[in-house]
């Protein structure tokens, strides 16, 4: 098994825990997307894509936390004045989050610049 498959492996199953967990699920599913950015980098294809996707899945319909972005000024009369600036944050890094691995794989996985590829100028 090659490195970059084995880090792939343990952010897929990060984010496979974070899934499941409701609190602490969400910061979970960053980790596992950082890890799968650096399995990104090292060439790692597939099982990015995989944990791109699932992380998407349950940003979407299973992190309540980012269902309530812009809408939190509804539940208190008092917040009317002052925007959800931590669920704006909370977002934000999420997109950045699933966007940085698709893009490690596009611009990383080209033999000469991926991690784990990286040719030496007498072997050319």
């Amino acid at each position: 098994m090659k490195a970059s498959t084995g880090v792939g492996i343990a952010g897929l199953s990060l984010a496979i825990i974070g899934a499941i967990l409701p609190i602490i699920g969400l910061w979970i599913g960053w980790v596992a997307l950082i890890i799968v950015f650096i399995a990104a980098l090292m060439g790692e294809r597939g099982l990015t894509i995989a944990t791109v996707i699932l992380s998407a899945v349950v940003f979407l319909f299973l992190t309540p936390s980012l269902w309530m972005t812009g809408s939190l000024h509804v539940v208190t009369p008092e917040a009317q004045y002052h925007e959800p600036a931590v669920s704006q944050v909370t977002l934000a890094v999420s997109i950045v989050l699933l966007i940085a691995p698709i893009l490690a794989m596009i611009l990383f996985s080209t033999g000469k610049l991926a991690l784990g590829k990286r040719k030496l100028p007498q072997d050319s």
